[in-house]
Formats: C-alpha cells, sequence, structure tokens
C-alpha cells in the first residue's frame, strides 16, 4: 500500500513539472513561474503522506528511499508529434529495474521509477513501433528535480522497427567435404555447377565456413566462379563450372582448411 502511494506521489509530483522537462522557450518565458514550480515540486518531494491504520492496529512505519539511492522520473514521446507515449517500458540497465509510462492527471507517457542506485545508469525507453533509445542518467540521492536535470530522465522515441539481432551460428569442427557431382561432363562453351556441402562431426551442416577452389589440371580447359564462397544455412556453397573451347579432362579440388574433395569435369565437342 505504501509503495503504491510512494509511485503516485512520485508521478504526480513529476507531472507538475512535465513542462519544464520539454525543450522549448517556455524556460525563458517563464522564469517567474517556474521559479514558484520547482518551489512545489521540492515540497512535494519531500512530503510523506499519513499512513492510513485500522482502529486496534498499530500504525504501519513507512519505508524511506534509501540514503544511497534516488528515485528517476520522466516523459516517454513520439520524437515527430510530441505526444506522451503509453506503455512503454522504461529499463535501469545495470539494475533491471523498470517502469512503465502512464496518463497522470491528463499527461500521458509519465513514468517514475524509485529507489534507483546512486551512481551513472544506462537508462533505456523501448514501445511497439518505435526504435529504442538510451542515455546515461546520474543518479543522485533522492528526488527527480526537473529545473537542474537530477533525477530526470525523458525520451523522445522514432517510429521504427528494430532490427532484430541474429542468433549466433554454433560454432563445430567440420569433418567432412563433400562435392557433387564427382564427374561431370559439359559441352565446349557451356557451364555446369558444383555443390559443395560441409558437414559438422555430429552431422549437422556447418554454415557461414569458407571454401576454395583449386583447378588442378586443366586450367585451358575451364574456369570456376567464385573463387571462395561460404557456405549458407545449409552448409552449402554452389560453384558455376564454365567449359572453354579445349576438349579434355580437368580436375578442381574444393578446400576448406585442411579438408578437401576433388572433382572431375570433362568438356565435350557435342
Amino acid at each position: 500500500m505504501w509503495k503504491k502511494q510512494r509511485g503516485v506521489l512520485a508521478c504526480a509530483m513529476f507531472l507538475g513539472f512535465i513542462g519544464m522537462i520539454s525543450y522549448g522557450n517556455a524556460w525563458a518565458n517563464n522564469a517567474v513561474n517556474t521559479a514558484g514550480k520547482v518551489s512545489g515540486f521540492r515540497a512535494m518531494a519531500e512530503a510523506t503522506p499519513a499512513p492510513t491504520s485500522t482502529p486496534g492496529t498499530p500504525t504501519p512505519t513507512p519505508t524511506p528511499t534509501p540514503s544511497d539511492a534516488g528515485n528517476i522520473a520522466g516523459q516517454v514521446t513520439d520524437a515527430v508529434t510530441n505526444a506522451g507515449i503509453n506503455g512503454a517500458t522504461v529499463t535501469v540497465e545495470g539494475t533491471g529495474q523498470t517502469g512503465t509510462t502512464q496518463a497522470v492527471q491528463g499527461q500521458n507517457g509519465v513514468y517514475v521509477i524509485p529507489n534507483v542506485p546512486v551512481g551513472t545508469q544506462t537508462v533505456t525507453a523501448s514501445a511497439a513501433g518505435y526504435l529504442p533509445s538510451s542515455k546515461d542518467v546520474a543518479v543522485e540521492e533522492g528526488q527527480p528535480n526537473p529545473q537542474t536535470g537530477k533525477n530526470t530522465a525523458s525520451f523522445a522515441l522514432t517510429a521504427g522497427t528494430p532490427t532484430p539481432v541474429p542468433s549466433p551460428t554454433p560454432s563445430c569442427e567440420v569433418a567432412e567435404v563433400d562435392a557433387e557431382p564427382e564427374k561431370q561432363k559439359i559441352l565446349r562453351e557451356e557451364s555446369g555447377e558444383i555443390t559443395v556441402t560441409l558437414t559438422c562431426g555430429d552431422g549437422s551442416p556447418s554454415a557461414n565456413r569458407l571454401v576454395n577452389v583449386n583447378v588442378k589440371s586443366g586450367k585451358k580447359r575451364v574456369t570456376v566462379e567464385p573463387a571462395t564462397a561460404l557456405t549458407d544455412e545449409n552448409g552449402q556453397a554452389v560453384f558455376t563450372v564454365i567449359a572453354t573451347t579445349k576438349t579434355g579432362d580437368a580436375k578442381i579440388t574444393f578446400l576448406h582448411q585442411n579438408l578437401k574433395d576433388t572433382v572431375t569435369v570433362r568438356v565435350r565437342k557435342k
């Protein structure tokens, strides 16, 4: 109950000065009003609501904010429209503490995170349909102060979809290089394909591995493209063998590190 009251009170305290968090000329034009708001903000920040008690039940003692922690607050808005975004998540990266933005007294996108450890903390705001944004906040003991920026972190999010982080490819030791077909016949000035498959010791395909090509004999009869290639998710790389005008056999070796496999290509007239 007390924690909920503190959260509501902190939201209300921050809301009264949400205009001071926004950028604009209002700071200069309303200097006198700002001073009055800051005084009111400090008074509300230091105020402690009296907890209710049931007759016959001891009055609970509020748990004070730790002396080595502070409350941080702010607003999350759309970078284009400046409208507050409700339902955004604000996270203190080092501690995992989170806050969710909500509407408070007609203002959208307001959040408060209590009892954040003192020191420089990386705070990230994220919302569906927006790119996340992070900033470092120097957390001090006590309540947020929009005028000085103490314990205040507001974010203007840009619409977009975050780039997914690819899962790392499990590493394995390649056990076999297999080039198919082992024998191929190609007419002069025509081409054919060779598929090279890399397999791990457990039989699974080995992706994102480099395969090199070496034409051991018959270099005047064929060329191979590309000279090197990376295996795909199936552990395969495809090479094109192009025949010249000369007929005869050519031997092509495909290598990965110390493993290799050789195919024979025969260039024919017809």
